[in-house]
């Protein structure tokens, strides 16, 4: 369902593809813990001005170039 979504819109075509699946990846974690685990709420949207920013890094999508580490 990603590709079909990157191949329609432009915005998504130009972020990285590895850190948007692994974005839906802990989406789909959440939901379902929400789901499974009782007295648990739906997922929330951080606030930004509430929120320290927070990523997950998975081992693909890096690359070393001039001698410095490119994340995706």
């Amino acid at each position: 369902m990603l590709t079909e979504a990157r191949a329609g819109n432009a915005w998504l075509r130009s972020g990285s593809q590895v850190a948007q699946q692994c974005a839906l990846r802990d989406y789909g974690t959440a939901l379902d813990a929400s789901i499974k685990i009782k007295n648990r709420g739906r997922p929330k949207v951080k606030r930004r001005k509430d929120a320290q920013p927070s990523l997950g890094y998975s081992t693909r999508g890096f690359s070393i170039r001039n001698r410095r580490l490119c994340l995706p």
